[in-house]
């Protein structure tokens, strides 16, 4: 069956729907948006920055995609800055839970949130990155790095990250976990060029607290933009920039 639509009927939709459309156009306009830093100092608890999650950020599936490529390259896809993640609305799992993480213990430092991350066995997907804190001494996990949106979201109480394990692979049954932890993985860099700089801090301008060789293996310990936190084989730690290193599976 065709359905046609006369002239007059087209110009009748026209008038009920042109003044709706500029309503709206008019009031995107004049709402002001706020920034990452208005918006938290406005937040009061964990409750808060799960809502914004809840309706604001989305799985990048490209940006997973160029990491997978990165990996294979040998870069590191590093997390991005809590107010980048902010402004774009999007990101991976090491974004959401680093966005998770900064803003929760800048909300409320009893929260004692952490990165929590797990290795997966015979995955396409090799590791997830999630987010830990405390609510009246009982853990909670913060979850938004997920394509699946049924099984994003806040979890708990639990009394261990065993617990917790047990409880993501009875939710995602085609994932198996291999080991679980605290914090960042150990990724282990090698300096890509003949004489690469340690700098104090994460910018050029920073003071060369020691120089290594090419081929030079790097533990990275923290991340701030492009710069990695690294810790040489002495134990000393310093900066490098990503551009002058290369990622080695430990």
């Amino acid at each position: 069956m065709k359905f046609q639509i006369t002239q007059k009927e087209t110009t009748r939709l026209k008038l009920i729907f042109l003044p709706i459309f500029f309503l709206v156009l008019f009031a995107c306009t004049t709402v002001p948006v706020k920034t990452y830093e208005e918006s938290v100092s406005e937040w009061k608890s964990y409750k808060d920055v799960a809502k914004w999650m809840d309706h604001y950020f989305y799985y990048d599936t490209k940006r997973l995609m160029d990491g997978l490529e990165m990996y294979s390259s040998g870069k590191l896809l590093i997390p991005r800055p809590p107010e980048e993640t902010f402004e774009l609305q999007a990101g991976v799992c090491h974004d959401a839970a680093f966005f998770a993480r900064e803003t929760l213990n800048r909300i409320n430092p009893a929260y004692q949130a952490e990165i929590v991350f797990m290795e997966f066995q015979n995955d396409i997907l090799p590791c997830h990155f999630v987010c830990s804190f405390k609510e009246n001494n009982k853990m909670y996990i913060m979850d938004y790095g997920t394509p699946t949106r049924s099984v994003a979201g806040v979890f708990g109480p639990f009394s261990s990250l065993k617990r917790y394990k047990e409880y993501y692979e009875m939710t995602h049954r085609r994932k198996v976990i291999s080991s679980i932890s605290f914090g960042w993985p150990r990724w282990v860099v090698t300096a890509s060029w003949s004489s690469v700089s340690i700098r104090s801090g994460a910018k050029n301008t920073s003071t060369i607290i020691a120089t290594v060789e090419k081929g030079t293996k790097l533990t990275v310990v923290g991340f701030n933009k492009e710069w990695l936190n690294v810790q040489l084989e002495n134990g000393k730690e310093g900066w490098v920039s990503s551009d002058f290193v290369k990622y080695s599976q430990k």
